[in-house]
């Protein structure tokens, strides 16, 4: 796994070469390291409890419930109300707070909250429809 969490300051790391740019963005290098490296802006206080790298964003499901992401955000996917790209940093991801667990794909995310309830964000291919901002969607694909 090309993420691991240091559990003495809690800071998220990551393995290099994995070949996702999006993962490579918050800590600005586009070479590969033979240890981990620090993301910068979550790291301290802000404990990531679950990372996804999708195909060309990443994002983060924080302890607290909130979710970050960052990378490529020509579809939303990044949950911030905007297409401005791509974002070095971490973004906070709009109206979404009790989060549990997050799964980037390729030009969307979706996650779950602390009832079970299912939230996405940006493109869905499915329904072709874009959503700039998460909406709960529904869990079953039969009627």
């Amino acid at each position: 796994m090309p993420w691991r969490r240091k559990a003495t300051r809690g800071a998220l790391r990551r393995l290099s070469g994995d070949m996702l740019s999006a993962c490579k963005a918050p800590h600005r290098t586009t070479t590969d390291a033979s240890t981990p490296v620090v993301v910068s802006s979550i790291s301290g206080s802000s404990l990531a409890s679950a990372v996804s790298p999708g195909s060309y964003h990443s994002c983060a499901q924080m302890a607290d419930g909130t979710a970050l992401c960052w990378g490529y955000n020509g579809y939303y996917e990044l949950g911030n109300d905007s297409t401005s790209s791509p974002y070095d940093t971490p973004q906070t991801v709009y109206d979404y707070a009790a989060g549990t667990s997050i799964a980037a794909s390729e030009f969307g995310t979706c996650a779950t909250d602390a009832t079970g309830a299912a939230w996405c964000w940006g493109y869905d291919y499915a329904a072709g429809l874009i959503y700039d901002t998460p909406q709960a969607v529904s869990t079953s694909f039969y009627p």
